[in-house]
């Protein structure tokens, strides 16, 4: 059944793309891709009226396009730029994002890390004023990536603050060398770990959204092989769980290279009279 909603899903989806889709396929085709070429496109893509296929020439530029991309010439990119800045001033005047403007938002961000336009950069910061924590983290990403001098502090604090966003803004800021401006009070290694544990479930094959509680249990180390599990009890009602695991405390572990994991096991089969005993029956059972 899940499987069949799935398909259903997917191609309902690739027929609101398709047009857009098409369109870009074909754009990439031709041996040098002129302005005209590209006006072509954005004018189709401007006669659309639904949010979704309209933002999927951000969602499709990048990876249609891909070694292509970084050849066109700076009046292709030009008249990408105009129509991007249009369309950012044109949700900046509708004053609240439903779902799908915000998704483009965050595509445009990924495409304005490739190769950016001070206009639209410009207007993008314009959004950090609105507080969405998902289209900030996306535009401060892209900041970072150009090199952008002056980030505000006042929306990284925001992001550190918000366990959905610690984890990954700090991985972000220490590839690039900019690892001076995560804040220092969110550095705690439970707290960057619980980040990360929330942040995996968030995806939509887990749990789709961040928990309803979640809280730490203890460390689990493995002196030998110099590993350190950080594991957390978290509930929710999400409908990625069946009936008996929804709205019960589940079991959940982090570590913080990329060994963030849950198997949805339920905390009752394993607690112990104290809390190391506990972690001992997690450690022999459930992460070997």
């Amino acid at each position: 059944g899940k499987v069949l909603e799935s398909r259903k899903t997917y191609n309902a989806l690739f027929k609101r793309l398709h047009r857009v889709y098409t369109a870009l396929t074909e754009l990439f085709k031709i041996e040098k891709i002129g302005r005209g070429d590209m006006e072509r496109v954005i004018a189709l893509v401007s006669s659309i009226d639904d949010e979704y296929e309209r933002g999927c020439f951000f969602k499709c530029l990048l990876p249609i396009g891909e070694d292509k991309v970084e050849m066109l010439s700076d009046d292709v990119w030009k008249a990408i730029a105009e129509h991007t800045e249009s369309e950012l001033k044109r949700f900046l005047a509708k004053g609240e994002l439903d779902r799908d403007v915000r998704e483009t938002v965050v595509e445009i961000s990924r495409v304005t890390s490739v190769h950016p336009s001070e206009g639209v950069v410009k207007t993008l910061q314009e959004f950090l004023k609105l507080g969405d924590h998902e289209i900030n983290f996306s535009i401060v990403a892209m900041l970072v990536l150009i090199g952008a001098k002056s980030i505000p502090k006042d929306v990284i604090t925001a992001l550190a603050e918000d366990p959905e966003y610690a984890s990954p803004l700090q991985n972000l800021l220490q590839m690039e060398n900019r690892q001076e401006l995560f804040p220092k009070q969110f550095s705690d290694p439970v707290y960057l770990a619980k980040s990360d544990m929330v942040q995996w479930l968030c995806y939509p094959t887990e749990l789709g959204k961040a928990p309803d509680e979640i809280e730490f249990l203890g460390k689990i180390r493995y002196f030998f092989k110099r590993e350190t599990f950080y594991v957390f009890k978290f509930r929710s009602n999400s409908d990625t769980l069946d009936e008996k695991s929804k709205n019960e405390w589940l079991i959940g572990w982090s570590q913080r290279d990329g060994g963030t994991f849950s198997t949805f096991d339920l905390l009752s089969r394993y607690e112990g009279k104290t809390v190391k005993e506990t972690l001992k029956n997690i450690r022999k059972k459930l992460i070997g």
